[in-house]
């Protein structure tokens, strides 16, 4: 967030922070009140309504915000798709391939608007594919719909985000059935429509998928080796999003963060080998115990969110159909979610100013111990899980 928005436009400001405590207080009670108790597909539907279309309404319409990445990043790249540009050769990606032709579609559908409807429908399609796989009086629909993480970076900063988590539901909807192939189609979709960090993302389902392992890679395959096939025979050098993203250090909500501002701690490349181990050792664990691919994304987000050189707080949401079906079925892991989706939107009023001392030595004190918990409250999960509680 830009510091200097609490001068220049001290509503915008408000309408963006004011909605995640009050996000957080209808996550926690609306299925209690009178008329909504009992209904979910009432109250999912309200609450999917007003934090999304409405905040969106009140935050890019009345209020006329327009989105730093939808100007800089995202409508560039859909008028050079437009344009007839092959990703990579012909303009600079950090995406998959696919991804610049879709945004492509939606402006040429619907204008500069388009990129944010786009990613509100793949949002729509996540939570929808959660109630199919879970029932709409889940606790994972429900944790999906109402959790402020979810809504909030999606409407107030139009991120892209929800195309992965649409791909995984789809993927664990499929799963739920016991159609392997199908859910491999989705993350193959997923690996050609989003990020290349969505291959970390798919991981989880590798390793939870027993005898139909076979069946879920044949699937994910033939998406990505028609995409990438296609770019290679065009000369297009398909590994170019590796290479945009790779010099970051300390970007983020994660315990890097505070050394880096302060200090200027910079362990370049080598800062992703603590990340990678503590992923690879949750694997490696889980996969032993026969855990569940929301057992294992659940332990993924905690130690990415934490040790990451680069976590920004919108990555959340790609993780956050595995943390919602992880919560789903304890109290504490729900208390959790709660709680961790009202923290993370404020990373970035922290790191805004406050801990960089722009508001003087009282906030820079509040930025940096509120940095410091929410990457450390990102570690919950992996301390539940190591605990040996059934995951």
């Amino acid at each position: 967030m830009d510091p200097e928005l609490w001068q220049t436009r001290p509503l915008l400001a408000l309408a963006s922070l004011l909605p995640i405590p009050l996000g957080a207080l209808w996550m926690a009670i609306a299925r209690d009140l009178p008329g909504l108790r009992g209904r979910p597909a009432r109250v999912g539907w309200l609450t999917w309504g007003s934090t999304r279309v409405g905040l969106a309404a009140l935050i890019w319409g009345a209020l006329g915000h327009s989105g730093i990445d939808q100007l800089a990043f995202f409508l560039p790249q859909a008028r050079a798709a437009l344009e007839g540009g092959v990703p990579y050769r012909d303009f600079h990606s950090a995406y998959a391939p696919l991804f610049a032709p879709l945004l492509g579609l939606s402006v040429w559908a619907l204008g500069t608007i388009g990129p944010l409807v786009l990613f509100l429908l793949a949002d729509l399609g996540a939570w929808r594919a959660l109630v199919a796989a879970e029932g709409d009086d889940s606790e994972a629909a429900w944790g999906w719909c109402a959790s402020p993480m979810v809504w909030y970076f999606t409407v107030r900063y139009a991120q892209d985000e929800s195309l992965t988590a649409l791909c995984l539901c789809l993927a664990w909807w499929a799963m739920r059935r016991q159609r392997a192939t199908l859910a491999g189609v989705a993350l193959g979709v997923g690996l050609v429509i989003t990020k290349p960090l969505f291959l970390l993302l798919a991981l989880p389902f590798v390793l939870a998928a027993g005898a139909r392992r076979g069946a879920l890679l044949l699937g994910a395959a033939v998406p990505a080796a028609v995409v990438y096939g296609a770019l290679l025979l065009l000369h297009a050098p398909i590994l170019q999003p590796l290479t945009l993203e790779g010099a970051n250090f300390g970007v983020g909500p994660t315990l890097w963060r505070v050394p880096v501002v302060l200090l200027g701690f910079d362990l370049g490349p080598a800062g992703w080998i603590p990340c990678l181990l503590l992923i690879a050792a949750g694997a490696w664990w889980l996969h032993k115990r026969g855990a569940g691919a929301e057992a294992h994304g659940a332990w993924q987000f905690g130690a990415f969110a934490a040790f990451a050189p680069k976590f920004m707080p919108m990555y959340a949401v790609m993780w956050a159909p595995f943390l919602a079906l992880w919560a789903a079925p304890d109290a504490d892991r729900r208390g959790w979610l709660l709680v961790y989706g009202v923290v993370l939107p404020l990373a970035w009023y922290l790191d805004s100013g406050p801990m960089q001392g722009r508001f003087g030595a009282a906030w820079q004190v509040i930025g940096i111990l509120g940095l410091v918990f929410i990457a450390l409250l990102a570690l919950w999960p992996l301390k539940h899980l190591a605990s040996g509680k059934r995951s």
